[in-house]
């Protein structure tokens, strides 16, 4: 079977460059000739979430967790900055939102191993790069 390597690796880099994940997706290629690799790649991820219990875990978030969790799969930067925390009191419904909150926020998704802090100043990422996906993908589905 031929595999386009261009789209492999496209996968590869998708799902946070982790050789396990690819290898485990060309492993169900080889298994399933009938996938395509996007196919593949769905029913990993999907499996993926269901293993290590992603939707739990996002249901138990509160929706300010939440948030960070999407702005941080999206780079973003300052999350305590007075216009980010203006954005995200919109988004909650309410009229302010203290530093203080998000800082605790932020802090409770660190406790969880769900969030790790960069040396740069202000730089956050999420532990597992399948959740991350799995993230992207709730916020592209609303």
């Amino acid at each position: 079977r031929n595999i386009d390597a261009r789209k492999l690796w496209a996968i590869f880099v998708e799902m946070g460059q982790v050789p396990q994940l690819i290898r485990s997706l060309v492993e169900r290629l080889v298994l399933h000739p009938d996938l395509t690799p996007l196919q593949a790649k769905q029913q990993l991820l999907q499996d993926l979430a269901e293993d290590r219990e992603y939707a739990p875990s996002w249901e138990n978030a509160s929706m300010l967790e939440r948030l960070l969790l999407k702005a941080i799969t999206h780079n973003e930067k300052e999350l305590f900055s007075e216009n980010k925390r203006g954005k995200l009191a919109k988004q909650m419904g309410i009229d302010t939102l203290p530093v203080s909150t998000v800082q605790s926020a932020m802090r409770s998704l660190q406790r969880k191993n769900i969030i790790g802090s960069s040396p740069e100043r202000g730089g956050y990422y999420i532990d597992d790069p399948s959740f991350k996906q799995w993230i992207t993908c709730m916020a592209e589905d609303g």
